[in-house]
């Protein structure tokens, strides 16, 4: 669809550090919150990251910009992703 995810939509995925996905690299968890209640930039979602023993990964620098500087290009919109969230087997967005 076109429209958002909604509130208290939790996504929760595995990243892997090879390409059979048996050795996890990371865990990554995304919630929508409500309208408004995150910086813009953060496009109402909250974005945390967790390593393989499932302890978190706080680090200022990178969670959650990286996360979003990635989904921004990446996952915005069809046919891409939705609500900045990526689609699987999507084509590449085409860079201007």
């Amino acid at each position: 669809g076109t429209g958002t995810f909604p509130v208290g939509a939790t996504l929760f995925k595995a990243e892997y550090d090879d390409p059979e996905c048996t050795e996890v690299l990371s865990y990554v968890l995304m919630v929508k919150q409500e309208p408004g209640s995150t910086p813009p930039e953060e496009h109402d979602w909250s974005w945390r990251r967790f390593d393989p023993d499932r302890r978190e990964v706080i680090d200022p620098r990178a969670i959650p910009t990286t996360c979003i500087d990635c989904h921004d290009y990446h996952c915005a919109a069809p046919p891409y992703g939705h609500d900045y969230t990526c689609t699987p087997g999507a084509p590449e967005p085409m860079r201007p």
